[in-house]
């Protein structure tokens, strides 16, 4: 069996390195354009002050050397299972195990761009250079899509050269001097992260965060556990889910204990409430909660919780809640009205950077290799956008079925469980994938909600 699998990042790599582990005598081929295998966006792109949303007994993988092991070993005894560590190091040890699988050919690389796919007899995967990979199997691994152009800005900024689409490609920063007043889109973690590298360089001047609400995410609080509660409301509607989301808050608060212990709790019983939802409900859930909902759920490291907080406090970063209105571009420097609590303010910037986070709409996205799939009928977007059909894992095409050699993992998959972008869940969906396949003779059943509810409490 020859197993191809588009996407050298995270979830592709550990992919690779699980089947590979578990079905020795497969040929698995890693594609992709990097030249680092194993760091993906998320870790190859991180400056030092980029810690890991959760500590880093969160991010076993289930791999020797474990991920704590590792540290300790390349980097000093000191650190614990409670520590935030930095996400480049991450990306290090990701890098590492990749090297030693290709090194023993455990795991074969071919360096390119795929951009389509044929279904013959076997699938072919092509490349942007006009070769092609066939395989028995495709797994889709592509981690998350630039992000989407933003709404509500005037199209005379963002067809701009003062406009920065994708803060994470590379030069995407250079050439602003260090005064320039500088207008941040989002307020999520993307926009944490672009505001303390843009400090980190010694950017001196003024940051001026925008989003609908001016939410920033929490952050992470240690101590105290909290009961599993949510497993129990599987079915109920978003408004039953949210209530009693506030109710068991209250209690922790009178118990003494975080509220990020409840959302802990909560979060293995997400993918089943989600799955049970109806469209109608999930829909609901997005517009009306999921802001909320974000803030609660992905979470800042300590570190990064008080670095964000001394550039609010110094001045240097502010975070508005409002709407964009008219523009006017003069000498380099855009001025942008921003309604605020029915007040209209006036930002200056010489730089309007996109940080609404990672893109969804799959179904109108121009990524060749999803417009090929769609263009053909491989593939098809959820009815929402936010990703491509699965159902447990498999790739949907636009006959209704799901298909038996073409698989997606990570946020691809994000439509049929909604928490799947995080290291634990994406491991489990990797684990599940690996026993079915590696089980030819037996066919499993495929990953089910109820497979999250065993991965233990814990953001």
């Amino acid at each position: 069996m020859h197993i191809a699998i588009v996407g050298d990042g995270f979830s592709g790599t550990l992919f690779a390195l699980k089947i590979a582990a578990a079905k020795p005598q497969a040929r698995v081929t890693v594609i992709g354009r990097e030249r680092r295998l194993g760091r993906g966006l998320a870790y190859g792109a991180a400056d030092p002050m980029h810690m890991l949303n959760v500590p880093v007994s969160r991010m076993d993988l289930g791999l020797q050397p474990s991920f704590h092991d590792w540290l300790r070993a390349e980097h000093g005894d000191h650190w614990t299972l409670e520590d935030f560590a930095p996400r480049a190091l991450f990306g290090d040890y990701m890098e590492a195990l990749a090297a030693t699988a290709t090194t023993t050919e455990r795991i074969h690389r071919v360096r390119g761009e795929a951009v389509g796919m044929d279904n013959g007899l076997r699938s072919s995967v092509l490349l942007a250079d006009g070769r092609t990979v066939a395989a028995d199997v495709v797994v889709l691994a592509l981690g998350n899509l630039p992000p989407d152009r933003p709404g509500g800005m005037p199209e005379i900024v963002l067809d701009s050269d003062l406009f920065v689409s994708d803060p994470w490609a590379a030069g995407a920063l250079d050439g602003l001097p260090s005064e320039a007043p500088v207008l941040l889109i989002g307020a999520g973690l993307t926009m944490i992260d672009i505001a303390l590298r843009l400090a980190g360089r010694r950017h001196r001047g003024t940051m001026t965060a925008v989003s609908r609400r001016g939410l920033l995410p929490r952050g992470h609080v240690a101590g105290g556990i909290w009961p599993a509660f949510l497993h129990e409301l599987v079915g109920h509607s978003p408004r039953t889910i949210a209530r009693e989301l506030r109710r068991q808050v209250r209690l922790a608060q009178v118990a003494g204990t975080p509220w990020q212990r409840v959302f802990d709790a909560a979060r293995p019983a997400v993918p089943a409430v989600w799955s049970a939802w109806s469209l109608a409900e999930r829909r609901r859930f997005l517009k009306r909660l999921r802001p909320w909902w974000d803030v609660h759920r992905h979470r800042t490291a300590p570190e990064v919780t008080a670095n964000l907080q001394a550039l609010l406090d110094g001045g240097r970063l502010e975070v508005l809640g409002g709407r964009f209105g008219d523009v006017s571009i003069m000498d380099g420097v855009a001025k942008i009205q921003v309604a605020v609590d029915g007040v209209t303010r006036t930002v200056d910037a010489s730089r309007v950077i996109n940080c609404t986070g990672p893109g969804g709409r799959f179904d109108r996205t121009a990524i060749p290799l999803i417009a090929d799939l769609r263009a053909k009928g491989l593939a098809r977007a959820d009815a929402l956008g936010l990703g491509l059909d699965t159902q447990g894992g498999a790739v949907v095409g636009v006959s209704g079925d799901p298909s038996e050699r073409l698989f997606a993992l990570g946020p691809l998959a994000k439509a049929a469980w909604w928490e799947i972008t995080a290291v634990p869940e994406i491991t489990i969906q990797i684990d599940d994938l690996v026993r079915r396949l590696a089980n030819e003779a037996t066919p499993a059943s495929p990953l089910s909600a109820t497979a999250f509810m065993d991965m233990g409490a814990g953001i």
